[in-house]
């Protein structure tokens, strides 16, 4: 019995210190500037490198900046309008001119209408499915490739633009969600498609959607805005039963007009606007980052896009000069970057897997710096196994027995009370 209580002390005493909020990275500045990076056409965060093409009147190039020590290599002269990586580590692009490339040992193919079924050599963007069907959004409609065939997939309707794709994205039920010529939603589940507008959802502002992102719970988020038409500007999300519109008359935005959208590991929503710098929005509060309040350097973010250490990369435009200022990094806490995880983890207690709530009643959220599926295992007191599997960030205990439980991810171990 003795022995007991000095197990229920020690977990009493363990769950007060988890509950003590996160310190912050003193050692890391929260901005880092690469302003000698500009005319940045698109880019993407994928494993340790963030992949951007480049266009202006002297050249076209897609480069690769390493983070591991921030070294830039060439991989092609194409102007890239979004950037995919397949299940074998090859990276994908699309192109508005040249179809879709396949990067592999420094060797690029090329798929187009000449030797492939890609049904337009115009693709606005490309991404994988859970089978590593590779999708790709183009003028002449949604083309699937399974590395051998081609398939092509069409709304049926009859206007000069309903099958003019430009951006396709996965939920988490498998379906996709895509965006046709910037005027409409629309969705494609078991060969059919649903579309969504201003008729069917109230919302004015669907009507000039910018981009789509899907957080880990299958919210859709999508926004909207124009740097000259100020009526349809905003923020959507459809949590698959009903629509939600944030705009400046029912929040704390200052300007509603946005051109990017990116979501965190811990479904954090972050958008980039032509006028408001970087905006954060965490389901309840919203933060703008300008710079009179911080170290951006300009008043407009495009291009926004997280690396797997929940860095935000975006390319700055100052209002003041009425020039693009370069390429900024942003991370509250300090910047990461993988020559400096390795210490921060060995140095910075705080830098361990947090969970929260603690007591919990049904889900418990794991929050630590890496963007990443993981295995965890939960055990009782008795070290009996109870619970296993993987998750992203977030574990339902909705089935466990009230008690005292210990949690293992990776190397680490916590500790939390189930209620």
């Amino acid at each position: 019995m003795r022995s007991r209580f000095y197990i229920f002390l020690y977990l009493i005493v363990h769950t007060i210190i988890l509950l003590k909020p996160p310190g912050t990275q003193a050692e890391n500045p929260e901005w880092m500037y690469f302003h000698d990076i500009k005319s940045i056409y698109t880019m993407a965060a994928i494993d340790n490198s963030i992949l951007i093409s480049i266009g202006d009147d002297v050249i076209d190039r897609v480069i690769r900046l390493n983070l591991e020590d921030l070294s830039i290599d060439t991989i092609g002269s194409y102007i890239i309008s979004s950037f995919a990586k397949d299940a074998n580590g090859d990276l994908w692009m699309s192109s508005l001119s040249e179809g879709v490339l396949h990067y592999k040992d420094g060797v690029i193919t090329e798929y187009n209408t000449q030797n492939s079924g890609l049904p337009h050599n115009q693709v606005a963007n490309i991404t994988f499915d859970k089978e590593d069907n590779l999708w790709c959004a183009t003028k002449n409609g949604l083309a699937k490739f399974d590395g051998t065939d081609w398939e092509v997939f069409r709304t049926g309707g009859s206007g000069e633009y309903d099958n003019e794709f430009h951006e396709v994205k996965f939920d988490t039920d498998g379906s996709s969600w895509q965006r046709v010529l910037g005027l409409r939603i629309t969705h494609f589940k078991k060969g059919v498609f649903t579309s969504y507008d201003s008729t069917n959802t109230g919302i004015p502002a669907l009507s000039l959607p910018n981009q789509i992102e899907i957080d880990s719970k299958g919210n859709k988020w999508i926004i909207s805005g124009n740097a000259y038409i100020e009526q349809f500007g905003g923020l959507s999300k459809y949590d698959n039963t009903q629509w939600v519109f944030y705009d400046t008359e029912n929040t704390d935005l200052q300007n509603d007009h946005f051109n990017s959208i990116a979501i965190d590991s811990n479904d954090v929503v972050w958008l980039g606007g032509y006028y408001n710098g970087l905006t954060k929005f965490d389901g309840t509060t919203w933060s703008n980052f300008i710079p009179s309040n911080s170290g951006i350097s300009g008043e407009g973010a495009y291009q926004l896009c997280i690396d797997k250490f929940n860095n935000k990369w975006m390319v700055v435009y100052s209002e003041l000069t009425q020039e693009t200022v370069g390429l900024e990094v942003f991370r509250e806490g300090g910047v990461l970057l993988p020559t400096n995880v390795e210490e921060l983890f060995s140095k910075n207690d705080e830098i361990i897997p947090r969970l929260y709530p603690n007591p919990a009643s049904e889900i418990i959220t794991v929050t630590d710096l890496i963007k990443r599926e993981r295995k965890f295992k939960i055990s009782n007191l008795y070290g009996q196994t109870v619970l296993e599997g993987t998750f992203y960030h977030e574990i339902d205990i909705s089935k466990l027995i009230p008690g005292f439980y210990f949690l293992k991810v990776d190397d680490f171990n916590l500790k939390f009370i189930k209620k």
